[in-house]
């Protein structure tokens, strides 16, 4: 199950399930309110949003999954896990953290007074090509600009209502231990970059893979890489699974 970052769709994974081929049963899912979900009346949580991708799992008849989150997907998949451990066999969490701390308290003040004060347009003009790494940026400017334009396109409220719940999210407590496996992902240029790599120590057994050059947007920057976290993982769930 792969889970999207803010104002993004499953469309960031296009790359990563590419690469992953036909080997696995890959759900690429749509937040409320982006991409082509329903959105959710008035506010929520992140738990909330949780409860959607549970309930998602298991009309499709998924009793587990690997469940891979970017960024603000990332913390949704984390609250996925606190509320319905049964469900996880395994994370790779991407650009996230578990608690929502200085940079991103500051980061979503100013982005949801940006969306409030000039709409979802000034939004995606500002914080778009911030995302990425330069040499994304120049490699990749059609990918880039249909992102962007993506972000324009969304919901004003479902953003502000998105921004405020991230404000809300701390799991640290509720995550020192996990008994399933964990990978984290994160590049060396994310501006998250120190929030991620607490959220590595802080899970007891995770990894940690630190990608050269690259991004927040891990999953676009390096499909190849994010692809071959999953795997590891799902090699480690299944051989959990057969008692090795």
């Amino acid at each position: 199950m792969l889970l999207h970052g803010f104002a993004g769709s499953h469309a960031v994974w296009a790359a990563v399930v590419e690469r992953l081929g036909d080997a696995y049963q890959t759900v690429a899912f749509d937040l409320p309110g982006f991409g082509a979900s329903k959105r959710i009346e008035g506010s929520f949580s992140l738990a909330d949003l949780a409860t959607e991708v549970d309930d998602t799992l298991g009309s499709s008849g998924i009793a587990e999954a690997v469940v891979v989150g970017h960024s603000t997907g990332g913390m949704v998949a984390q609250h996925l896990y606190a509320q319905a451990p049964g469900r996880v066999g395994g994370l790779v969490l991407c650009g996230t953290t578990s608690s929502a701390g200085t940079s991103y308290q500051q980061a979503t003040l100013q982005l949801t007074e940006l969306v409030r004060t000039q709409g979802p347009g000034a939004l995606a003009a500002a914080m778009g090509p911030g995302l990425f790494g330069a040499d994304y940026l120049r490699t990749h400017v059609a990918q880039v600009e249909e992102f962007v334009a993506d972000v324009a396109a969304c919901d004003e409220a479902v953003l502000i209502a998105t921004l405020n719940a991230i404000t809300h999210f701390d799991l640290t407590e509720r995550l020192v231990h996990v008994p399933v496996p964990c990978a984290v992902v994160v590049g060396d240029g994310d501006p998250f970059f120190e929030d991620c790599r607490l959220l590595a120590s802080s899970i007891g057994g995770a990894s940690l893979s630190v990608l050269e050059g690259v991004g927040h947007m891990e999953p676009m920057e390096s499909p190849g890489e994010v692809a071959a976290a999953i795997e590891e993982i799902v090699r480690m769930v299944r051989e959990k699974r057969a008692g090795r």
